[in-house]
């Protein structure tokens, strides 16, 4: 039996495509909006929205990010919204990755950028961490986590960041388990990274020792949301969306 919530869902899909399909000259922000709300939507009910990505991306790619008008900052946080969500390390179960924050949001400047390496909202972290998230399998390494020198924040904010700095020197150093996707739209194991692993700086803890600095990490952050009930903050953004993510098939 299908959900009450089935059928606006499967409503506004029909609209979405539609529109996406008559849309030839440009993808407008009312269209772009609606397909990433389609996208959070499938993402929370455990239903496939990559293709959502695939579709948007298209238009985009052949019209231009930004079409013919000025480019505003709303549009510039669409184009970030959808480089989130294409993430190939945050969603389990995907197969390609479009590589779209890499290519399209990682040179702030190009884009005329008024934030430059603030929060970025619906992810809850910093820009320039993103920047080395989306290199994952196309040149980023361990020592690029390690390094990352941090952004100003809450200290709840920085419970976060740790987390996913963390786990991303794990997706690194274990991405022939994770089947991190490159550029070629395969996906291989990182065996030139599993190979350098003998020569890892010793300053670099173990994998044992990452894990435990994660769940650390995450148990402040379940702590902190039990007392504020999740309200004020956009840390909690990155904190449910990390809980969404993973586990999802897209």
């Amino acid at each position: 039996m299908c959900s009450a919530a089935g059928f606006p869902h499967a409503n506004s899909l029909n609209l979405f495509r539609t529109e996406l399909s008559s849309n030839v000259t440009y993808l407008e922000d009312g269209t772009f909006t609606a397909g990433l709300l389609l996208c959070s939507i499938g993402l929370m009910h455990g239903m496939p929205w990559s293709m959502h990505l695939h579709g948007m991306f298209g238009l985009l790619q052949a019209h231009g990010l930004y079409g013919p008008g000025e480019r505003t900052e709303f549009r510039t946080h669409l184009l970030e919204v959808m480089g989130v969500m294409d993430l190939p390390t945050f969603t389990v179960g995907r197969s390609t990755s479009l590589g779209f924050w890499r290519q399209h949001c990682c040179n702030r400047a190009s884009l005329q950028h008024p934030l430059g390496d603030e929060v970025e909202v619906v992810s809850g972290l910093p820009r320039s961490l993103l920047d080395i998230m989306s290199c994952i399998g196309h040149g980023a390494t361990e020592e690029d986590f390690w390094n990352w020198p941090g952004s100003p924040g809450s200290l709840t904010q920085h419970q976060l960041w740790e987390a996913y700095r963390l786990a991303g020197m794990l997706a690194i150093r274990y991405g022939h388990l994770l089947l991190v996707p490159q550029s070629s739209g395969t996906l291989t194991g990182s065996t030139a990274q599993a190979n350098e692993a003998s020569s890892r700086p010793l300053i670099l803890p173990s994998t044992t020792v990452i894990i435990s600095r994660i769940v650390s990490h995450l148990d402040a952050l379940r702590r902190a949301f039990t007392e504020t009930e999740g309200v004020g903050s956009l840390v909690f953004n990155g904190y449910c969306l990390g809980d969404r993510r993973y586990g999802r098939r897209v």
